[in-house]
């Protein structure tokens, strides 16, 4: 079994671990955030005048921010991600730079 394959299949359908979540005393707390893609969507189709298009529907174009010519890489954003107070996680102990699978004996 690879480590991967044990993460997705102990990971419930709101993304949190099994192990994380099993113990007694843990806290879980609800974080507000928005999908920025829903909300274009929303913006596009919420007018009173709408009428969708027989088979419409829309797919995500993402741009750099403004100013930038690239978007952040996954260690940029692992790094900007975490903050004091946030725990080493399993990803924030592999390599920066390369992931490798590791093969987990049954």
């Amino acid at each position: 079994m690879f480590a991967v394959q044990t993460i997705e299949d102990f990971t419930n359908p709101d993304g949190l671990l099994a192990w994380e979540i099993d113990e007694d005393e843990v806290r879980v707390d609800a974080v507000k955030k928005i999908n920025k893609f829903e909300a274009v969507k929303q913006r596009k189709t919420g007018g009173e005048k709408y009428k969708p298009t027989p088979g419409e529907y829309f797919v995500p174009a993402i741009r750099p921010p403004r100013g930038k010519d690239r978007h952040q890489t996954i260690a940029e954003w692992r790094e900007n991600s975490l903050t004091e107070d946030d725990e080493m996680t399993l990803t924030d102990k592999l390599d920066r730079e390369h992931f490798t699978p590791v093969r987990i004996e049954d």
